[in-house]
């Protein structure tokens, strides 16, 4: 266990993050602008303090991608730039359905980076976890989905290190309505880039302090079960609403570094399926050795405690689905009908009504037949199968 003295050592290098208004900042690029000849900037998605991200046609694939581009003060920085080229090669590299991939990279006529990524159309995690805390059964999906990311990633010797509900996105998709897509690669770090020259010493901290695994906020070494550690931060937020470490930055370091994590809020979880308090506390464990040791092996936890709660086995719930009903009318944006079953409650069926319909008109038919045939030797059948509807 570390001490405080050797927490209060560390130097924590802070990293920029969008503003929630992208248009509040002055654009370097403006519409129309062509970006490494063959891009073709149509609006601005975000910008942060060192680069600026757009949505960019390509002129002759007519394709539309993100268009990252750092600030022209920046791509004079060989620190910087290198993240930039780690980015792109590790996005690039990872070859999964779950990762937003790199196509390409270049530098502007006039010598600023830009980085090419599939455009991603959805919601961030952040944005739906600040209408409230997920159900069990949809907290399981997306964690499920970022599992296959990173597994994808740790197979290329990639580490993510920066893991948070600001680079997950949530796609709407014909079979599932939360298809998650892990961006940012930035301060990955592992053997895809063997050789490269160290971007940071032993020592620096450097990563989103919310969801740092100790030995990340010590600035130790860290391997594959540092992201794992920070999904399980993702995950216990997913279900509980909040993180397990709430506080400023240097705060929460300290607590991932020296204080046991608090127990999931199992009593307040509706359908929490039993064991996944455990596989979160696993998770959060402080020692490395102590939590999963590969996202394979987290996967298939996931999916064992999906099984339990009757979610199919592709591990994808239909986008029509109750069990990934939103917990608020504002989450069902992309899925029209999940508004509706909001408003107006559980579906009803329609087979009771369909079955009481029926057995009316076989009364009537009856009553026909004994009153208009006096003496009938026998009552005909008249019995017509009954129908039934699914609930719509």
């Amino acid at each position: 266990m570390a001490t405080d003295t050797e927490y209060d050592r560390l130097r924590t290098v802070a990293r920029p993050s969008f503003p929630s208004d992208p248009e509040s900042a002055p654009p370097r690029f403006s519409p129309g602008d062509i970006v490494g000849e063959r891009y073709r900037i149509e609006s601005l998605l975000g910008e942060g303090g060192m680069g600026s991200v757009y949505l960019a046609e390509h002129t002759h694939m007519h394709k539309r991608v993100a268009l990252k581009v750092l600030h022209a003060e920046f791509s004079e920085s060989p620190e910087i730039v290198a993240r930039f080229e780690r980015e792109a090669m590790a996005a690039a590299h990872v070859d999964n359905e779950h990762v937003a991939k790199a196509t390409d990279f270049g530098h502007t006529r006039d010598g600023v980076c830009f980085l090419v990524l599939e455009y991603v159309d959805g919601r961030t995690l952040r944005d739906v976890l600040d209408e409230g805390a997920l159900s069990p059964v949809r907290a399981l999906h997306i964690a499920r989905g970022v599992t296959q990311a990173i597994g994808a990633a740790h197979a290329k010797g990639v580490v993510h290190r920066d893991l948070k509900p600001e680079n997950i996105m949530l796609v709407v998709r014909p079979k599932d309505a939360e298809f998650v897509k892990v961006l940012d690669f930035g301060i990955a770090r592992g053997a895809l880039f063997a050789g490269a020259a160290p971007l940071t010493q032993l020592g620096t901290v450097i990563g989103t302090p919310d969801y740092m695994s100790p030995e990340q906020a010590l600035g130790n070494a860290v391997d594959a079960r540092s992201d794992l550690y920070a999904l399980g931060v993702i995950l216990f937020e997913m279900l509980a609403g909040t993180r397990p470490f709430e506080g400023s930055g240097m705060t929460v370091l300290r607590q991932h570094a020296l204080e046991p994590a608090p127990p999931l809020p199992v009593d307040s979880i509706a359908g929490l399926p039993s064991g996944l308090d455990a596989v979160v506390a696993k998770l959060l464990s402080k020692a490395p050795a102590e939590r999963h040791q590969t996202a394979q092996a987290l996967g298939t936890a996931l999916e064992a405690l999906e099984k339990t709660l009757g979610v199919p086995a592709s591990g994808a719930p239909s986008s029509g689905s109750k069990r990934i009903a939103p917990s608020s009318p504002r989450l069902a944006a992309p899925a029209p009908t999940l508004l509706v079953t909001k408003r107006l409650g559980k579906p009803r069926s329609l087979r009771p009504y369909v079955l009481a319909t029926t057995a009316a008109l076989i009364v009537a038919a009856l009553l026909v037949v004994l009153f208009a045939r006096p003496a009938p030797e026998r009552i005909p059948n008249t019995t017509a199968p009954a129908h039934s509807a699914k609930a719509k």
